[in-house]
């Protein structure tokens, strides 16, 4: 029974290994093709941000930094409140707003 362990221990690390050596390079290339699009997919998401930020500021209408459920009434995202109130405090801060339009793909 020994014997035949050893005798497969090689045989398995013999075929795995191109398998672990594919995996460990499919990244890289993934990483490199991201490194080439990352000036434009920031300046996209900054944009994004900031148009959301700027959607933010207008809902926020007693300017304390976060949206109740009034403030957010006849927003798209009202009737998920509830749901996108993370800390469950009763108000959105500007990253839960940011994360619900996510969710509602705005």
């Amino acid at each position: 029974m020994k014997r035949t362990a050893m005798t497969l221990l090689p045989l398995a690390v013999f075929f795995a290994a191109p398998v672990f050596a594919q995996q460990a390079s499919q990244p890289a290339m993934d990483m490199g093709h991201m490194h080439k699009m990352d000036g434009h997919m920031n300046m996209q998401a900054k944009s994004k941000t900031a148009a959301k930020g700027d959607e933010f500021t207008q809902l926020d209408i007693n300017k304390d930094g976060f949206l109740s459920k009034t403030e957010l009434a006849k927003h798209a995202l009202a009737p998920h409140f509830d749901m996108v109130d993370a800390n469950h405090d009763g108000k959105l801060s500007k990253e839960e707003f940011a994360a619900g339009l996510k969710m509602i793909g705005k």
